[in-house]
């Protein structure tokens, strides 16, 4: 069966029905980024789920210089800030097609490239 999430609402209620069938207990939601991006404050961890429309295809080519390949993904500085200040433990990028893809903050951070 294809899924298909259309705009930013279906993506975080997807999530938030994970979340709920896998057993967190949401104890907050926050829209933050004009309401680009969620914070799910869960039982298990604090999130930040993200809705893509697409990966971010020139990610090798632009980081190339510094060692990276393929496509990526890319966070604003600001809410990685904001991350860091509300404990948020984990992003979560869910794109159009349905797949979603957790990374801890400070993995992403780990493995970042700045321009």
């Amino acid at each position: 069966m294809e899924v298909k999430i259309e705009n930013i609402d279906a993506a975080y209620l997807k999530v938030i029905r994970i979340f709920e069938r896998n057993n967190f207990r949401i104890l907050n939601t926050i829209p933050i980024n004009c309401e680009r991006y969620l914070i799910c404050k869960t039982d298990k961890g604090n999130f930040l789920v993200m809705y893509k429309r697409d990966f971010f295809h020139n990610f090798g080519k632009i980081f190339r210089d510094q060692g990276a390949s393929g496509m990526g993904e890319s966070v604003n500085v600001e809410s990685l800030k904001y991350c860091i200040q509300t404990d948020i433990d984990n992003l979560m990028f869910i794109y159009p097609d349905g797949k979603i893809y957790r990374i801890s903050v400070e993995e992403f951070l780990n493995n970042s490239y700045r321009r």
